[in-house]
């Protein structure tokens, strides 16, 4: 199975109170989709997104993914470091150990291929205007905007394949919005958002409508799925102009 794959077959979930959120809902992600999930407040997208994250199970159904997503967690710790919030700091620390003249096994396979690792993150922090910010740091010390866009480039820096963001540019100022979105089209991971943001789901692959009716795909970006919607809705009212005809007759 590969690791950027995720597949929902006929997800039911029931809230606490017996009610039925959403039903039968299935659909695959794999290669690098990039995919919005959208849909009415309180229709079920959140849940959708922590049953995938396996925060949530599944009342009836079966949700298989590849390799566990990368996501931001509910409750973020504060009383850490800058490289400890990115998830970087175990890597750091076994580069550093190898360079002081350490041999382990353990920290070679630890830090894998990501030798440069520190390099790229200092890129990353530069592309988003955070190249004052160094890595030993305390997290709590940093603005609530530092800290916001930290925690995004740290699911873009994680080793997962999928890569899940629950209203990512909310807080964002234009500038590093421009970066996320470069971010999300560049990557050659498996991206699943949601959002609001137009332009961010006009540079979508695909969009997935969560209704009352259940999940639909539309095959897309956001101006084609307004055009889909608007052709559904023309033949519906073709439809029922001629069944009202019928009955006329």
């Amino acid at each position: 199975m590969p690791e950027n794959f995720l597949s929902f077959k006929n997800v039911s979930y029931v809230l606490p109170n017996g009610e039925t959120l959403f039903s039968n809902i299935s659909f695959d992600l794999a290669n690098g989709e990039k995919a919005a999930l959208i849909g009415e407040n309180g229709i079920g997208k959140t849940t959708l997104f922590l049953l995938a994250q396996n925060i949530l199970s599944p009342s009836v159904g079966k949700i298989v993914c590849g390799r566990p997503p990368a996501f931001l967690a509910q409750k973020i710790n504060r009383d850490q470091t800058v490289a400890e919030a990115l998830g970087v700091s175990n890597i750091l620390n076994a580069i550093k150990d190898v360079n002081a003249g350490k041999t382990d096994h353990a920290l070679f396979d630890i830090i894998g291929n990501q030798w440069t690792i520190e390099s790229d993150i200092r890129q990353a922090l530069n592309t988003f205007r955070l190249d004052h910010v160094d890595l030993s740091a305390s997290f709590s010390k940093l603005s609530g905007g530092e800290q916001e866009k930290l925690l995004l480039l740290s699911v873009f820096l994680s080793q997962s394949a999928i890569l899940m963001f629950d209203e990512p540019t909310n807080n964002l100022d234009s500038s590093s919005r421009d970066v996320f979105y470069d971010y999300v089209q560049t990557t050659p991971k498996t991206v699943f958002i949601i959002s609001h943001d137009r332009e961010l789901l006009q540079r979508m692959s695909c969009i997935y409508e969560l209704s009352a009716e259940g999940l639909k795909k539309y095959g897309g970006n956001y101006a084609f799925y307004l055009e889909a919607k608007k052709s559904e809705k023309e033949k519906l009212n073709a439809q029922k102009n001629i069944s009202s005809k019928k009955q006329d007759v």
